[in-house]
């Protein structure tokens, strides 16, 4: 019973501290919350009704200030001012009838509904005015402006075919064209590659750019028009057969031995290491040249290079394996690897590529 009394005295004591404090709006939920539990306290329900009141009086207050002010977001200001106040009220509703017998509510979902119809009309205007200037930078502010407008009011005038037209209208589509008469002549299987660069495009991260990268390929039936045009090839591109290299080396130590009788005595044993090295590297060069369809201006013409160098190490020994370290017996229990061939070179070479070329087309698109 004691610990009850105490917990509502803290519980009190938190939302009325938030009262003294002016954060009217956390007292007013922290109020609330403690009333679902004990719903009959009444200094919590006094607690309630009075950071209930003075919360919407700030609101009204920053509602008529957005009126007075006329700028741009003032429906904006005040429509988050209505939600906030409506979701108090909501919060409130749900308590016990007995919590709630000294406060009285307002439903504020009319003022939310006619103010998030003029925040998108002023979304809407101001995106029509921004998308008639027929730029891309103007389209994409017309686009943001248009999202907003649809997240304030779905159903407003044409909103979502606005959306789609200014999304088309910022859209920079980029075509990408990869040569692959080279692969043949090195036996390489890339099938996997131009969807795997596509994929590595799309995760570029641009601010107020909207980038699409289409194939060549996936443009011939198409009405689609790019804006630029990304040519790839990859060139200087080296295979080298393995190198293998054979040596040993000495492993003595002195070890302690006891014979049947319990007796014990030092001795030195010996074992032989023979070690295999094996050394394969590969190298490629990927040329990218991007280029504006739109005016001719070569935007990139860079080469990026990968090197990529694979090692392994086996053996074998004789002798007494108790003259062995334990850096020999790693050597010795590492089995024969499978040197890797062309077409894995060529996927780890290339996603070095590509991995750099990417990272400086963010800089382009930034």
């Amino acid at each position: 019973m004691l610990c009850s009394v105490i917990i509502l005295f803290t519980s009190c004591q938190s939302a009325s501290k938030l009262l003294q404090e002016g954060r009217y709006e956390k007292a007013a939920y922290s109020a609330a919350g403690h009333l679902k539990s004990n719903p009959s306290d009444e200094a919590l329900q006094q607690i309630l009704v009075e950071s209930y009141n003075l919360t919407i009086h700030q609101y009204d207050s920053l509602i008529n200030d957005a009126d007075q002010s006329k700028s741009n977001d003032r429906f904006e200001t005040q429509y988050a001012s209505y939600r906030a106040m409506q979701e108090l009220t909501a919060t409130i509703r749900k308590l016990p009838a007995n919590a709630t017998q000294k406060i009285k509510t307002v439903d504020y979902s009319r003022e939310m509904s006619m103010v998030a119809s003029r925040a998108a009309e002023e979304r809407y205007n101001l995106g029509i005015k921004l998308l008639d200037q027929k730029n891309k930078a103007d389209a994409y502010e017309a686009w943001e402006n248009f999202k907003k407008a649809e997240e304030y009011d779905p159903n407003y005038r044409d909103v979502a075919q606005m959306t789609e037209r200014a999304y088309e209208a910022a859209l920079t589509l980029v075509e990408v064209s990869v040569s692959q008469e080279r692969f043949p002549l090195y036996d390489i299987n890339a099938a996997w590659l131009k969807q795997g660069l596509i994929w590595n495009l799309e995760t570029l991260r641009t601010n107020h750019t909207l980038l699409k990268f289409t194939l060549s390929d996936d443009l011939t039936n198409q009405s689609l028009r790019p804006d630029q045009k990304l040519q790839l090839d990859f060139t200087d591109m080296r295979f080298d057969m393995p190198i293998m290299s054979d040596y040993s080396y000495e492993r003595t130590r002195e070890v302690t031995v006891t014979d049947n009788e319990g007796n014990q005595r030092v001795i030195m044993v010996q074992a032989t290491v023979y070690v295999t090295r094996r050394i394969l590297t590969a190298s490629a060069v990927l040329m990218a040249e991007l280029r504006s369809l739109t005016d001719g201006r070569t935007l990139l013409w860079e080469r990026f290079p990968a090197d990529y160098t694979w090692r392994s190490i086996s053996g074998r020994y004789t002798g007494d394996q108790r003259a062995l370290s334990a850096d020999d017996l790693s050597i010795i229990n590492n089995m024969t690897p499978v040197i890797p061939g062309r077409d894995e070179l060529f996927r780890m070479l290339s996603e070095k590529c590509i991995n750099d070329m990417v990272f400086r087309l963010q800089t382009i698109y930034k």
